[in-house]
């Protein structure tokens, strides 16, 4: 495989998962709770480990951990109400 094809491919999947990034940070927005919303992007879209989310949020890991669940179970219903 030649360089430039390499560099192509590695571009189109950049550009991929750029896109995806992109869609599920737009379906996290349509949750209806800001620190439901706040707890997934900050742990899936940024990336971030618990310690510095709670730090971040100035919340207890408990409170943490619990609007995480309430979070993905709104997510699923977004999920649901978009199929």
């Amino acid at each position: 495989m030649k360089a430039e094809e390499l560099e192509e491919k590695i571009t189109s999947e950049i550009d991929r998962l750029v896109d995806l990034k992109v869609e599920i940070t737009s379906r996290i927005m349509k949750i209806g709770d800001s620190d439901c919303e706040t707890v997934l992007v900050l742990r899936y879209i940024k990336l971030m480990s618990w310690t510095d989310i709670v730090k971040e949020m100035n919340y207890s890991e408990r409170w943490v951990y619990g609007k995480h669940t309430e979070a993905l179970r709104r997510f699923e219903t977004v999920l649901k109400s978009l199929q």
